[in-house]
């Protein structure tokens, strides 16, 4: 892939990661428990929530705003695409087994991402779309106004507007060493998660 061809598809997230629109919830669907953590970074508290499913329960639900998956009864994020990407991603999380939705910022606005007992998805499924990205020599940069995160190749993702929340994110990619990120849809990607 060249340089170009990478640097305008992460363009899709530097105006809007979706990862912001995958945490609301569903008036039909029991809450969920989450574990919160705060930041080391400055002393400042960043919303780090992470939930448990059970990853052979999960399923496609539509609300009035489109798709979002659920797993026994409890809401996980919502589906910004088609019926058909939702399904590609309940495919997707039970390939892997991903167990635990986590977001970063206030309502995931800064980073989600998806573990698989506790660690990041290993492996690869024949259906994905991938893009292999150097967090190692990675950058926090502010552009246009958003934290954004731009590594050796100036392939760029964007973390949001709060600089606390993008830290967290950064750390969290390095702790988990997110190599690849992955999309379902593109572009404007329905879901968007990382693997290693």
């Amino acid at each position: 892939m060249t340089r170009l061809f990478l640097t305008s598809l992460f363009a899709v997230l530097l105006f809007g990661f979706p990862g912001g629109s995958q945490q609301a919830g569903s008036a039909d669907l029991q809450a969920v428990e989450t574990t919160s953590q705060q930041s080391g970074e400055e002393d400042t508290a960043v919303s780090h929530e992470c939930m448990r499913f059970d990853p052979q329960r999960v399923h496609v639900v539509e609300n009035p705003e489109g798709y979002g998956l659920a797993s026994a009864g409890t809401w996980i994020t919502d589906v910004t695409g088609s019926r058909a990407e939702a399904r590609l991603a309940v495919y997707i999380i039970r390939f892997y087994g991903m167990d635990e939705f986590c977001t970063i910022g206030e309502g995931g606005r800064a980073l989600s991402y998806y573990l698989v007992n506790g660690w990041a998805p290993q492996g690869r499924s024949p259906s994905e779309d991938c893009l292999w990205f150097d967090q190692t020599g990675s950058q926090l940069r502010e552009i246009k106004g958003r934290w954004t995160l731009v590594d050796r190749n100036d392939t760029a993702l964007s973390l949001g507007r709060d600089k606390a929340a993008a830290l967290e994110a950064v750390k969290t990619i390095r702790a988990r060493n997110f190599s690849e990120i992955c999309f379902v849809g593109r572009p404007g990607p329905s879901i968007v998660y990382f693997i290693r």
